[in-house]
């Protein structure tokens, strides 16, 4: 999201905010759909689970939601983060079983 404080500056974009992933948990095969829940999570550009990009199918207008569809990977928790143009999410745990 961009905030316009003062006519004539450059608007400043605040960095995204992951709150859950939902669900929290998935198969190791990947391809369930996951909700990933936040604030400032507008114009993403990437999303990774531990690295390994997820596609992104859906962002709504407000930037509070973005729908994923998970990679694969091996079973275990792993991080999930966001990357939009005012930088990187801080990560929430997805769990692999």
């Amino acid at each position: 999201m961009s905030v316009n404080l003062l006519p004539g500056l450059p608007s400043v974009l605040a960095q995204p905010t992951l709150i859950a992933a939902v669900p929290s948990f998935g198969p190791t095969t990947g391809g369930n759909t996951v909700l990933l829940v936040g604030f400032n999570l507008g114009g993403a550009t990437s999303v990774t689970f531990d690295g390994t990009p997820a596609t992104i199918t859906a962002q709504d207008p407000f930037g509070w939601v973005i729908t994923v569809v998970a990679p694969p990977h091996a079973a275990g928790s792993v991080p999930v983060i966001v990357t939009t143009p005012a930088g990187a999410s801080t990560p929430t745990t997805y769990t692999y079983v």
